[in-house]
Protein backbone atom coordinates (compact mmCIF):
# COMPACT_ATOMS: atom_id res chain seq x y z
CA UNK A 1 0.00 0.00 0.00
CA UNK A 2 1.12 3.68 -0.81
CA UNK A 3 2.04 5.92 1.81
CA UNK A 4 -1.20 8.12 1.75
CA UNK A 5 -1.20 11.45 3.40
CA UNK A 6 -3.62 12.58 6.39
CA UNK A 7 -4.45 16.48 7.62
CA UNK A 8 -5.48 16.29 11.08
CA UNK A 9 -7.03 18.97 12.84
CA UNK A 10 -7.35 18.90 16.44
CA UNK A 11 -6.43 20.08 19.67
CA UNK A 12 -2.82 18.43 19.91
CA UNK A 13 -2.27 20.55 23.32
CA UNK A 14 1.61 21.80 22.27
CA UNK A 15 0.74 24.69 24.61
CA UNK A 16 0.74 22.09 27.20
CA UNK A 17 4.47 21.17 26.66
CA UNK A 18 3.68 17.56 26.13
CA UNK A 19 2.19 17.03 29.71
CA UNK A 20 -1.08 15.49 27.62
CA UNK A 21 0.89 13.74 25.17
CA UNK A 22 -1.22 10.23 25.34
CA UNK A 23 -4.61 12.30 23.95
CA UNK A 24 -7.23 11.15 21.97
CA UNK A 25 -5.43 12.76 18.82
CA UNK A 26 -2.06 11.23 19.95
CA UNK A 27 -3.21 7.69 19.52
CA UNK A 28 -5.03 8.25 16.44
CA UNK A 29 -1.75 9.82 14.88
CA UNK A 30 0.10 6.94 16.20
CA UNK A 31 -2.54 4.70 14.77
CA UNK A 32 -2.34 6.21 11.14
CA UNK A 33 1.54 5.92 11.58
CA UNK A 34 1.67 2.56 12.76
CA UNK A 35 -0.56 1.74 9.59
CA UNK A 36 2.23 3.60 6.81
CA UNK A 37 0.31 7.39 6.35
CA UNK A 38 1.90 10.58 6.46
CA UNK A 39 0.16 12.54 8.77
CA UNK A 40 0.32 16.38 8.87
CA UNK A 41 -0.88 18.22 11.92
CA UNK A 42 -2.64 21.05 12.30
CA UNK A 43 -3.41 22.63 16.37
CA UNK A 44 -6.75 24.68 16.36
CA UNK A 45 -6.35 25.42 19.75
CA UNK A 46 -2.65 26.53 20.23
CA UNK A 47 -2.79 28.52 16.43
CA UNK A 48 -5.78 30.44 18.68
CA UNK A 49 -2.73 30.80 21.12
CA UNK A 50 -0.27 32.17 18.26
CA UNK A 51 1.94 29.41 18.76
CA UNK A 52 2.48 29.41 15.12
CA UNK A 53 4.06 31.91 13.38
CA UNK A 54 0.82 33.42 11.16
CA UNK A 55 -2.11 35.54 11.78
CA UNK A 56 -4.86 34.39 13.91
CA UNK A 57 -7.31 35.92 11.55
CA UNK A 58 -6.27 33.96 8.72
CA UNK A 59 -6.86 30.18 10.27
CA UNK A 60 -9.27 29.52 7.91
CA UNK A 61 -6.66 30.77 4.92
CA UNK A 62 -4.46 28.62 6.41
CA UNK A 63 -6.52 25.10 6.41
CA UNK A 64 -7.05 25.44 2.79
CA UNK A 65 -3.62 25.86 2.01
CA UNK A 66 -2.59 22.78 3.85
CA UNK A 67 -4.61 21.14 1.64
CA UNK A 68 -4.14 22.44 -1.55
CA UNK A 69 -0.18 22.20 -1.21
CA UNK A 70 -0.90 18.37 0.56
CA UNK A 71 -3.78 17.18 -0.98
CA UNK A 72 -4.72 14.65 1.81
CA UNK A 73 -6.30 11.09 1.08
CA UNK A 74 -7.98 11.87 4.89
CA UNK A 75 -8.92 15.20 6.86
CA UNK A 76 -9.80 14.50 10.32
CA UNK A 77 -11.62 16.76 12.30
CA UNK A 78 -11.69 16.83 15.89
CA UNK A 79 -13.08 18.95 18.19
CA UNK A 80 -12.86 22.27 15.67
CA UNK A 81 -14.49 25.01 17.05
CA UNK A 82 -13.07 27.84 14.61
CA UNK A 83 -13.33 26.29 10.77
CA UNK A 84 -16.02 28.20 9.44
CA UNK A 85 -18.65 27.32 6.97
CA UNK A 86 -17.25 28.30 3.62
CA UNK A 87 -14.45 26.77 4.73
CA UNK A 88 -16.08 23.68 4.98
CA UNK A 89 -17.99 23.79 2.17
CA UNK A 90 -14.59 24.40 0.15
CA UNK A 91 -13.17 21.49 2.17
CA UNK A 92 -16.34 19.20 1.13
CA UNK A 93 -16.60 19.96 -1.92
CA UNK A 94 -13.11 19.21 -3.17
CA UNK A 95 -12.09 16.85 -0.61
CA UNK A 96 -12.70 14.02 0.99
CA UNK A 97 -14.68 10.77 -0.07
CA UNK A 98 -15.40 10.87 4.07
CA UNK A 99 -15.33 12.63 6.77
CA UNK A 100 -15.33 11.37 10.90
CA UNK A 101 -17.47 13.68 13.25
CA UNK A 102 -17.03 13.16 16.08
CA UNK A 103 -19.94 14.42 17.83
CA UNK A 104 -20.25 14.98 21.77
CA UNK A 105 -23.06 16.47 23.47
CA UNK A 106 -22.91 19.52 26.21
CA UNK A 107 -23.89 17.97 29.23
CA UNK A 108 -21.63 14.68 28.42
CA UNK A 109 -18.66 17.48 27.52
CA UNK A 110 -18.94 19.32 30.51
CA UNK A 111 -18.34 16.07 32.49
CA UNK A 112 -15.30 15.67 30.90
CA UNK A 113 -14.06 18.85 31.26
CA UNK A 114 -14.29 18.40 34.63
CA UNK A 115 -12.68 14.93 35.06
CA UNK A 116 -9.30 16.40 33.73
CA UNK A 117 -6.89 17.27 36.34
CA UNK A 118 -6.24 20.42 33.76
CA UNK A 119 -7.17 24.03 33.98
CA UNK A 120 -9.97 24.91 31.15
CA UNK A 121 -9.79 27.33 28.71
CA UNK A 122 -11.80 29.86 26.69
CA UNK A 123 -12.97 26.36 24.65
CA UNK A 124 -13.90 24.68 27.81
CA UNK A 125 -15.94 27.55 29.28
CA UNK A 126 -18.17 28.41 25.87
CA UNK A 127 -21.73 28.85 26.85
CA UNK A 128 -24.46 25.71 26.34
CA UNK A 129 -26.02 28.18 23.87
CA UNK A 130 -22.58 28.61 21.52
CA UNK A 131 -21.46 25.07 22.06
CA UNK A 132 -25.33 23.96 21.00
CA UNK A 133 -24.91 26.67 18.00
CA UNK A 134 -21.35 25.13 16.86
CA UNK A 135 -22.53 21.13 17.23
CA UNK A 136 -26.13 21.65 15.44
CA UNK A 137 -24.02 23.68 12.76
CA UNK A 138 -21.64 20.55 12.18
CA UNK A 139 -24.83 18.21 12.58
CA UNK A 140 -26.84 20.33 9.96
CA UNK A 141 -24.10 19.97 7.67
CA UNK A 142 -23.31 15.74 8.49
CA UNK A 143 -26.67 15.49 7.33
CA UNK A 144 -26.77 17.78 3.76
CA UNK A 145 -23.82 15.14 3.13
CA UNK A 146 -24.93 12.02 4.47
CA UNK A 147 -22.56 9.85 2.09
CA UNK A 148 -19.63 11.64 2.67
CA UNK A 149 -19.77 12.26 6.48
CA UNK A 150 -19.28 9.03 8.89
CA UNK A 151 -21.34 10.65 12.60
CA UNK A 152 -19.80 8.89 15.34
CA UNK A 153 -21.35 9.19 18.44
CA UNK A 154 -19.02 10.87 20.95
CA UNK A 155 -19.55 9.18 24.10
CA UNK A 156 -18.07 6.16 22.79
CA UNK A 157 -14.68 4.75 23.70
CA UNK A 158 -11.60 5.39 22.58
CA UNK A 159 -11.44 1.88 21.08
CA UNK A 160 -14.81 1.65 19.81
CA UNK A 161 -14.37 5.44 18.30
CA UNK A 162 -11.04 4.10 16.51
CA UNK A 163 -12.78 0.83 15.52
CA UNK A 164 -14.95 2.41 13.12
CA UNK A 165 -12.47 5.33 12.02
CA UNK A 166 -10.49 2.00 10.88
CA UNK A 167 -13.24 0.45 9.34
CA UNK A 168 -14.40 2.98 7.25
CA UNK A 169 -10.85 4.17 6.15
CA UNK A 170 -9.56 0.83 5.03
CA UNK A 171 -12.88 0.11 3.12
CA UNK A 172 -12.60 3.58 1.34
CA UNK A 173 -8.57 2.92 0.60
CA UNK A 174 -8.94 -0.62 -0.46
CA UNK A 175 -11.40 0.80 -3.44
CA UNK A 176 -8.83 3.62 -4.24
CA UNK A 177 -6.24 0.66 -4.26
Amino acid sequence: MKNLKVLHITDFHLRHSSRLYYSTARKLNNGFIRNNFYVNELSERDFDKKLFFFDNKNYNKKIIEIIENLNPALIVLGHCTRINFQTFEYIKKIHPDITFLIDLNNKESKIRISNRSKKTNKFDKLSSYHFNKIRNGFLKISKMYKNKIVLIKGNKSLNEIQKVINKKTLKILNERL
